[in-house]
């Protein structure tokens, strides 16, 4: 494998005429192992022409795969060749156009989870404070400044330093004040945790293990709590954190019980059993019993469907690893 010229070539922004690199000699040398027949199909998938002849298209190979299952060593960093400012409708949003797993619903959708932002449009007025925890590239979080105007305040909670990049293009180009971007994780008490990219611009916490802090998958990256950094008060919080929801909500509970906001959470029994340690069902109906009634956002008529208890939730839940948005309204 000639790693050494392969690592010359990346030097600058465009490789010389001639010397193009193949993908799977740069897979080998970002993922330290040849390409599997699924890798490799996908990286046809990604570059069709098997060949990086720019920096964009490396990025964009880097990004291509999660880094759960294919880690790496190198910094995903974007340059200008793979960021663009998108209009949308109210506010300006800059995206990385090579993440695979939120950027390119946005662009082709110039939406991101309707459903959960059918239920911000209808919580949300101007003046209302809205927090935002696991903003990633802030559709969320810019889609909320546009409702509550100069006199509602938004907080963005981000800790991927990418993703802070975007959030801070968005908030320049929006002039939107009102949002406060907080480049950190929050977990149930303060300290410092390890961050790994997931697929895209998704990334979660996971455990600072000897072999993952030396294998280089993930970025050490400072927590708080949620007590520690609510405003004054919520009214509406949005949490999407890859399973670490509950961890949030229990470094959060004098908040929650002070406000009791409007709260929609990602919800998978699997991530919360992994990340945050908990039984999900008894969680969610210790959550309930602060004074909250449940409904799952329907994701194709985006309408919530009510649950009587989070043993009914159970009930009805067929596949540990389903994914689904709750809504959680006090009552």
């Amino acid at each position: 494998m000639r790693l050494g010229r392969v690592t010359r070539r990346f030097r600058s922004a465009e490789v010389e005429p001639g010397s193009q690199i193949s993908t799977r000699a740069f897979f080998e040398l970002a993922f330290g192992h040849a390409p599997d027949d699924a890798q490799a199909a996908h990286l046809d998938a990604l570059l069709p022409q098997r060949q990086v002849e720019t920096r964009a298209q490396a990025h964009r190979i880097l990004l291509g795969f999660d880094a759960q299952t294919a880690p790496t060593a190198f910094m995903v960093r974007a340059s200008a060749d793979n960021l663009r400012a998108l209009q949308q409708d109210g506010f300006v949003l800059w995206v990385d156009v090579d993440d695979p797993a939120v950027s390119a619903v946005i662009v082709h959708e110039h939406d991101w989870e309707r459903h959960v932002s059918d239920v911000l449009k209808g919580a949300l007025r101007p003046g209302s404070t809205f927090v935002d925890v696991g903003a990633n590239v802030g559709f969320h979080t810019f889609l909320a400044a546009s409702i509550v105007g100069p006199s509602g305040s938004v907080v963005a909670v981000e800790p991927s330093s990418e993703n802070c990049r975007l959030l801070q293009l968005s908030r320049a180009d929006n002039d939107a004040t009102s949002v406060a971007i907080l480049p950190f994780a929050l977990d149930r008490e303060p300290g410092v945790r390890y961050l790994t990219a997931h697929l895209g611009t998704n990334a979660g916490l996971i455990p600072d293990t000897r072999e993952h802090l030396i294998d280089g998958r993930g970025t050490p990256v400072y927590v708080t709590t949620l007590d520690e950094i609510a405003p004054a008060r919520v009214d509406v919080m949005k949490i999407d954190v890859e399973g670490a929801e509950f961890r949030v909500l229990d470094g959060g509970r004098k908040t929650v019980l002070r406000d009791k906001p409007l709260i929609v959470m990602e919800f998978s029994c699997e991530m919360a059993q992994r990340t945050s340690g908990v039984e999900p069902f008894q969680a969610l109906q210790d959550l309930l019993d602060l004074g909250y009634e449940l409904s799952v956002l329907d994701r194709t008529t985006r309408q919530p469907v009510p649950y009587a208890s989070a043993a009914a939730l159970r009930a009805a839940w067929d596949n540990p690893l389903h994914i689904e948005d709750l809504v959680l309204r006090p009552v």
